[in-house]
């Protein structure tokens, strides 16, 4: 039997290297391949910069899917930085808005799938995020447009009204109430173009539950806590010595406290390009005395086998979403240190779990004394009620995976359609 081949597009997936951004890809790529009917083959343009990235992809996915999906290198950067002078900044925006669009046409391609989560907002790019929803608009006329796994906004001023303009035509795909409601009651989005899902990471990605991460770094299950110190300091603060200082005076306190008594702390970086969390873990264990009880891993792991060590710890400390989404989704607790609106929807609503998460402000990393105090607060509260958090987040966890995987079935049959 002759099969029918969709050409779709898979953008905002360019940096594996992100952990959080690449299990998300993974499980798109994998739920849609287990979905596709027998008479249907599809092929996948996904944005990513370089081989050392696809490469990545197919380890990930290796002996994981059928071969009913191909995966093929979209040779265009799109939202990959720009470090380039004004006039080659020009240049490349000019591309993307009017060059690429044809370009993916000529290539068969008939519908773009963006993936979440949160880039569709103003924490990264300010005002700069015109560019991407006009971007997005320009999508939506040629091509069919889904957003999958999003926390969108806010926005102010009158870009809230240009969103609302340029993601008009396109169908969302929410990974919290919080982004639905905002959609629906700030930018009166359609209701037939909005689905409220969970996010894609939620569901299990290939290679979780293999046991050579744990044995390879002599971890036992449930005798080690792992800290997740973002890179992108910023975020934060502008005065990187002291978020570093924040760190390390808070795994200090950890070293000699109870909660860590018997147990392993292990550094762990889920994003290593371009901000880099192993450049605050080294400025850890350049001021942290070294014992048995500190692990510092530095390579460059895959999205399952992070989520293997988030996993089986006794809980998790991380200013990185994903890290802790990793975490919960094994059933351990995270204390997710937020500065978005993204940590109270995914943890606070989807997870019901707002008492871990820590908000962010500028004077909470520019003092480490009360860095620290807040967050071993927080750890207390953990130990003392680690099988009431485990046995909520274990209730909360089975819908929040269906809820993923239902979100690519039903964008492979939009697609398909």
């Amino acid at each position: 039997m002759e099969r029918s081949e969709r050409n779709i597009a898979i953008l905002h997936a360019h940096n594996t290297y992100n952990n959080g951004s690449f299990a998300m890809l993974i499980n798109l790529v994998y739920y849609i391949d287990r979905n596709l009917p027998d008479d249907a083959a599809m092929v996948a343009w996904i944005e990513l910069d370089g081989k050392e990235n696809e490469q990545r992809l197919l380890a990930a996915l290796n002996n994981h899917i059928s071969g009913k999906i191909q995966i093929r290198s979209l040779p265009l950067k799109i939202t990959s930085p720009d470090n380039g002078q004004i006039t080659a900044k020009l240049a490349r925006l000019f591309a993307k808005l009017f060059i690429h669009p044809r370009y993916m046409k000529r290539l068969g391609i008939s519908a773009v799938v963006i993936l979440g989560g949160d880039d569709i907002s103003e924490y990264y790019k300010k005002w700069m995020i015109i560019t991407d929803l006009i971007r997005i608009r320009i999508y939506s006329k040629g091509f069919k447009t889904l957003l999958a796994g999003q926390t969108i906004g806010p926005f102010k001023g009158m870009r809230r009204k240009l969103a609302a303009w340029c993601l008009a035509g396109t169908t969302i795909f929410c990974r919290d109430t919080m982004t639905v409601d905002y959609l629906l009651n700030k930018l009166k989005f359609s209701k037939e173009r909005l689905f409220e899902s969970a996010d894609l990471a939620f569901a299990d990605i290939p290679g979780q539950f293999a046991s050579a991460p744990l044995r390879n770094y002599g971890l036992i299950q449930g005798r080690y806590i792992c800290i997740v110190p973002g890179g992108f300091f910023k975020l934060y603060t502008d005065d990187q010595e002291t978020y570093v200082r924040c760190w390390i005076e808070l795994v200090k306190a950890l070293l000699r406290s109870g909660p860590a008594t018997g147990k392993k702390i292990v550094l762990l970086p889920h994003v290593t390009r371009p901000e880099d969390d192993r450049m605050i873990i080294s400025g850890i264990r350049d001021h942290v005395e070294r014992s048995d009880d500190l692990v510092i891993i530095s390579e460059e792991l895959l999205p399952g086998e992070l989520r293997r060590i988030l996993g089986n710890c006794y809980f998790a400390i991380s200013s990185r979403m994903h890290a802790s989404i990793s975490a919960f989704q094994m059933g351990s607790p995270a204390l997710s240190i937020g500065f978005s609106v993204k940590y109270h929807g995914v943890t606070g609503q989807a997870l019901q779990c707002q008492e871990l998460v820590i908000e962010s402000s500028k004077q909470l990393f520019e003092d480490p004394g009360m860095f620290t105090e807040k967050v071993i607060d927080k750890v207390n509260y953990i130990q003392n009620n680690h099988k009431m958090l485990t046995d909520k987040i274990n209730r909360m966890i089975p819908d929040l995976k269906m809820k993923a995987v239902s979100q690519v079935n039903r964008i492979t049959e939009i697609l398909l359609s």
